[in-house]
């Protein structure tokens, strides 16, 4: 199964008649504990984590908000659906056609931080706020930064298809199908410019294999490729200094869609898909040692996956009829 194919079925995952409410777990007694965060009755796709709070989106528009207490709040409800989120102490940030918008932790009226941004995907804050705008034809994504001020700079034009977005304190670094660039286009490239200037490019590397779901460490990045060198789904995540160089196999996931990924000081989590639907969760130490399914379920498309100091949380689209209700799941360490 190809990405495009897995984002048409994870955009179709809305056609069901369950009704689907938040689940509050709770606090029992302080330890982690496995928990099923959130029943949606369309899934959910966008997935961010601060310490023990989670937000997430819903391809019906909800944005909702799991604090550290174990209460789940309803922050918003849009007419579009929320494929990605961004948080800070007093808000969440989340993207809609069209628009960034901010909402507060605790609940709120939603206020519009940015207009006419076209289609805003994969927000991160470091200082200003940035994200990629999808674009609405060949090679018409681009990286942009949103200052205090609501101000919206272009970083870098020309992106087509992007597909990874990840931030540090100097660089902006970018997955993609095909990136503009003098002398010549350059083809699957993972590249990285500076976060406030966008100039220079500098192409860590190309001719990857669908790249996508980038994610660092103080080191390193982080990516997937989807396929193999002969576009078959024998891909996994890789590694590489953020100043280019040697790609390091974490782990390769044989005969399934890589599809995001999350790191801490010792492993990687990655989530896939199959075809028939079936999502799994894998942890796999960043030694390259191999690694191993540590959740899966038939009939769905495991998506987004973030991490904590002691658990991992994943988010889960349904395309058939979801066989335990779970949309946003937690699994400790």
């Amino acid at each position: 199964m190809n990405r495009a194919l897995a984002l048409l079925l994870l955009a179709a995952c809305g056609a069901r008649t369950q009704l689907g409410v938040t689940h509050d777990a709770g606090v029992i007694d302080g330890a982690c504990h496995d928990e099923v965060i959130a029943e949606e009755n369309k899934g959910a796709g966008g997935l961010v984590v601060d310490g023990d709070t989670v937000a997430w989106g819903t391809p019906d528009g909800f944005v909702r908000l799991r604090n550290a207490a174990g209460t789940t709040t309803t922050l918003v409800h849009e007419d579009d659906a929320i494929g990605s989120l961004e948080i800070d102490a007093t808000s969440v940030y989340y993207a809609v056609t069209g628009a960034i918008r901010r909402v507060p932790r605790v609940g709120g009226a939603a206020t519009t931080i940015a207009s006419n941004v076209g289609s805003p995907v994969a927000l991160v804050l470091r200082g200003d706020l940035y994200f990629v705008d999808y674009g609405g034809g060949i090679a018409a994504g681009s990286v942009n930064r949103i200052d205090n001020a609501g101000n919206v700079t272009k970083l870098v034009v020309g992106i087509d298809t992007p597909s990874g977005f990840a931030v540090d304190d100097d660089n902006v670094y970018v997955a993609a199908e095909l990136v503009l660039s003098n002398p010549s286009p350059i083809e699957a490239p993972l590249f990285s410019a500076p976060k406030n200037t966008g100039d220079p490019l500098t192409t860590l590397r190309q001719s990857l294999f669908q790249p996508a779901g980038l994610t660092l460490d103080e080191s390193n990045v982080y990516f997937i490729e989807q396929v193999d060198s002969h576009y078959e789904e024998h891909g996994g995540v890789r590694a590489m200094a953020k100043t280019g160089g040697v790609i390091k196999n974490v782990v390769t996931t044989n005969g399934v869609l890589p599809w995001d990924v999350a790191v801490d000081a010792k492993d990687a989590y990655v989530t896939t898909t199959a075809d028939p639907p079936r999502g799994a969760l894998v942890r796999a130490p960043l030694d390259g040692s191999g690694g191993s399914e540590i959740a899966s379920t038939d009939g769905v498309l495991y998506a987004a996956v973030r991490t904590n100091a002691s658990a991992v949380f994943w988010t889960i689209g349904w395309v058939d009829t979801p066989p335990d209700h779970a949309s946003v799941r937690k699994k400790c360490k």
